[in-house]
């Protein structure tokens, strides 16, 4: 799926969602396929869809909070992102 670092992105109707100290665990009841993250992952997740930021706004932010290189930083988001759309646990806002 295309996106940029602009676009906005929700969790769906068909996901649920649990934290248990710093772990999110996101379930797709479509598919009964489950994704486990920690930390940084929690972290991107709760930007992402708690506060409603872009890629580039959650960049900005990690790259703030951490001090870490900003491309790089961008990368991993992005890889995180697709991993997320691939399993139909995120879904991209339309403009």
């Amino acid at each position: 799926m295309q996106f940029s670092d602009n676009d906005h992105f929700i969790c769906p109707f068909h996901v649920t969602t649990n934290q248990i100290e710093d772990e999110l665990v996101a379930l797709n009841l479509e598919t009964s396929f489950y994704y486990g993250v920690d930390g940084i992952g929690t972290h991107i997740w709760r930007l992402l869809i708690d506060e409603k930021m872009t890629l580039d706004e959650a960049r900005g932010k990690l790259c703030e909070e951490y001090n870490v290189d900003s491309p790089k930083c961008l990368q991993d988001i992005r890889t995180f992102v697709e991993q997320l759309l691939d399993a139909k646990l995120l879904e991209k806002i339309p403009a």
